[in-house]
């Protein structure tokens, strides 16, 4: 299992990526965030689709669906805010 350090490694590099599609695209497609947002959104639930069982991931998504109010805004972890531009 991966340490706090390696999973902050992995969150910050998957954002790099985002973050340089989202400034690579944005004078294309105005709606860039939400492409990105709906491609890794796909790409999260297939990701736990392929691993769980049909019972667990139908119960992970009502979860997720009944907890809707409680997501909050994305907000930056420090080392994104110091290191990169964040959208």
């Amino acid at each position: 299992m991966l340490d706090d350090d390696q999973f902050k490694e992995v969150y910050n590099r998957l954002m790099e990526t985002v973050n340089n599609i989202l400034e690579e695209f944005e004078d294309v497609d105005e709606n860039i965030h939400l492409v990105a947002a709906g491609v890794l959104t796909t790409m999260g639930l297939s990701m736990y689709k392929t691993i769980m069982s049909e019972k667990d991931f139908d119960k992970m998504v009502s979860m997720m669906h009944d907890m809707k109010d409680e997501i909050r805004r994305m907000e930056p972890p420090d080392e994104i805010i110091d290191s990169e531009t964040f959208h």
